[in-house]
């Protein structure tokens, strides 16, 4: 059974070999139309045109180092770029990378091992040559070889920039077994790192994986049957998941409390206008309904807010209408009150003026006169509803003197008030009903 790390690394080193094989496959696709292009179209020249041919199809392309046409004895027949001076005594047969038997029997354009080109005077390139013999009757010989020369810098710089962790990396196999590239590519070519056994790696099929416990190995096939392998590290792999589970780690804690921070800011934010209604409510309690609260937070919130402002309103508007109509009924009790001067008492007054006339009583008469004018006055006040309370006393004193003439002296009063209080302000006649009730009761008419 693979284990975590297994599966990781080999996750990993392949989707880094998928990526590469798609850039390296569309490269080789560049290559080989180019290749197919030039092969296709050079002998449909005449042999005058044919270099000015070569010399524009080595130009327009940047990855073209030099083409070079062999002819049937091997001998260099037509190259480019003329600028620079060819060797000479350069035959077909002398190059490395060719096959004579391979090329015979090749039906497509062949590609050989990366090399360093050695056709011109102090030029040495690192390249691929594509190579296609073809048995074609022009210019009195049957017989050439085409030879494009492909800069292995594109394929060595995009390799080269593969990491796989810090110490994976990939590299190209050929279909017989040879290394196209390596990472260390002139230091197995030079003898000073002894080359790995991956011979196996040619018959494997594209998608095949390898793993022990020191590494991981994925293998690709390109679309010219190289193979792509990439090669990753266990102990990598195993340190790079020991740091994300640190960072994990570390995010779950961290966002744990953010979480804690924002719940913290929700409640904050919920809880602020509902503690500003409970303090409203609490104030209310008082019979204080003055306090307005804020009309924001979540929607629930504002209505309960808008709610609770309307209903403090209404209180409040109903209380003042409540006030206003004790205040006239209190009013309208005391018009009332300070009507019910009894008529039978104006009549028994007038009635004992009258008679003390009749016997001669002529100070009795006017003390009673005066007394009753008296009451009058203050109780007209000139319309005014409050008085002083020395003057609702004089008012209560002269009703007594009355009465008091009336039942000839038979009960007798003492006024007592204190001075600080004799101007402060009294609804008027509001001792005489007091007084006329006792009087009433203690004789039984008024």
């Amino acid at each position: 059974m693979r284990s975590i790390v297994a599966d990781a690394a080999i996750t990993n080193t392949e989707q880094v070999v998928g990526q590469t094989t798609t850039t390296l496959d569309n490269y080789v696709d560049n290559m080989l139309s180019i290749s197919s292009g030039i092969s296709t179209n050079i002998f449909r020249y005449t042999p005058d045109e044919m270099q000015a041919y070569l010399n524009t199809s080595q130009m327009l392309s940047p990855d073209i180092v030099s083409i070079t046409l062999f002819d049937e004895l091997g001998e260099v027949y037509k190259y480019s770029p003329q600028s620079i001076d060819i060797k000479q005594n350069i035959t077909l047969g002398s190059q490395q990378w060719y096959d004579e038997t391979e090329a015979e029997t090749a039906e497509d354009i062949r590609f050989s091992t990366p090399h360093v080109q050695n056709l011109f005077q102090n030029y040495y390139p690192w390249v691929i040559t594509n190579y296609y013999s073809t048995a074609v009757k022009w210019d009195n010989k049957i017989k050439y070889t085409v030879a494009i020369d492909m800069s292995f810098a594109t394929i060595d710089e995009y390799c080269r920039n593969i990491n796989i962790g810090q110490r994976g990396y990939v590299f190209v196999m050929g279909p017989d077994g040879r290394i196209i590239y390596h990472p260390q590519q002139q230091m197995l070519n030079a003898g000073m790192r002894a080359e790995e056994d991956w011979g196996f790696i040619k018959d494997k099929e594209n998608g095949a994986y390898f793993y022990n416990e020191d590494i991981v190995m994925v293998i690709s096939t390109l679309k010219n049957n190289w193979k792509l392998i990439g090669i990753s590290y266990m102990q990598e792999t195993r340190e790079t998941m020991n740091e994300i589970i640190r960072y994990m780690a570390f995010a779950y804690v961290a966002v744990f409390f953010l979480i804690l921070l924002f719940a913290a800011a929700i409640a904050r934010y919920v809880s602020k206008p509902v503690n500003r209604i409970i303090k409203a409510m609490e104030i209310a309690q008082d019979n204080q309904f003055t306090t307005y609260v804020w009309e924001d937070g979540f929607v629930e919130v504002r209505r309960l807010s808008a709610s609770y402002n309307n209903m403090t309103s209404r209180i409040r508007e109903l209380m003042e209408q409540i006030r206003r109509e004790q205040r006239e009924l209190r009013k309208t009790e005391i018009r009332a009150l300070q009507a019910q001067i009894n008529p039978h008492f104006l009549y028994n007054t007038l009635d004992s003026i009258l008679w003390m006339c009749e016997k001669g009583d002529n100070k009795g008469a006017v003390t009673m006169v005066s007394s009753l004018g008296k009451l009058f006055r203050i109780s007209l006040s000139k319309g005014r509803e409050m008085i002083t309370v020395r003057e609702e006393v004089a008012h209560a004193e002269n009703y007594l003197q009355i009465q008091g003439v009336r039942y000839k002296d038979q009960f007798s009063y003492k006024i007592e008030a204190e001075e600080r209080l004799l101007d402060y302000k009294t609804p008027k006649i509001v001792l005489q009903p007091f007084l006329e009730n006792a009087i009433y009761h203690a004789f039984g008419h008024s």
